[in-house]
C-alpha cells in the first residue's frame, strides 16, 4: 500500500505532466525529435533514429550472425539521445518521453528499439540507475561494456 507522501507526489507529478506540451517533429527522413515544453520553455527531448541495414554499427561488438539473431528484420529504432533540463529532472518528463517514443515506434511499425545507456555529464543518473530506468520499460541488456550498456526492447 502506498503512503500518503507517495500518493501526493504522484498526484503532483501527474498534474505537472498534464501541463506539458509534447511536440513530435521529423528532423529529417531518419530522425524524429519529441520535445517537451513547459509554456514556451524547452525542458526536455528525445531523439529517435530509424535504422536499416545497420550491421556496420555493431560490427565491433557482434558477429554478423549474432546481429541478425538480434535484429532479424535488419531494422530498428535507436534512441539516440534523451535530455531533461536539470531543474525538471525526476519530475516524470523522461518517463513520458520514453512512453511517447515507444508509442511512436509502434505507429511506425518498428518492433525493436535499441539504445546505448551511458551517463551524460554530472547531473544525470549513474549507469546502474539509468539501466534500471530503461528496464522499467522492458529493455534488456545485450552487452555490458563497463561504462555503458547496450540495451534492446522488443515491442
Amino acid at each position: 500500500m502506498k503512503s500518503l507522501k507517495q500518493l501526493l507526489r504522484e498526484n503532483l507529478e501527474n498534474k505537472f505532466i498534464n501541463s506539458i506540451k509534447f511536440i513530435t517533429k521529423n528532423e529529417d527522413e531518419d530522425r524524429i525529435k519529441i520535445s517537451a515544453f513547459y509554456g514556451d520553455e524547452l525542458i526536455g527531448y528525445i531523439i529517435l533514429e530509424l535504422n536499416q541495414n545497420a550491421y556496420w554499427y555493431f560490427e565491433d561488438d557482434f558477429s554478423e550472425d549474432d546481429y541478425y539473431k538480434m535484429f532479424p528484420n535488419d531494422e530498428f529504432i535507436k534512441i539516440e539521445h534523451i535530455e531533461i533540463e536539470d531543474y525538471y529532472k525526476r519530475s516524470g518528463i523522461a518517463k513520458k518521453l520514453m512512453e511517447l517514443a515507444i508509442k511512436k515506434s509502434k505507429q511506425l511499425r518498428y518492433d525493436q528499439i535499441y539504445l546505448n545507456a551511458s551517463p551524460m555529464g554530472f547531473s544525470g543518473l549513474k549507469l546502474n540507475d539509468l539501466v534500471e530506468f530503461y528496464k522499467k520499460f522492458g529493455f534488456k541488456e545485450i552487452l555490458n561494456q563497463g561504462n555503458n550498456v547496450q540495451m534492446l526492447l522488443n515491442i
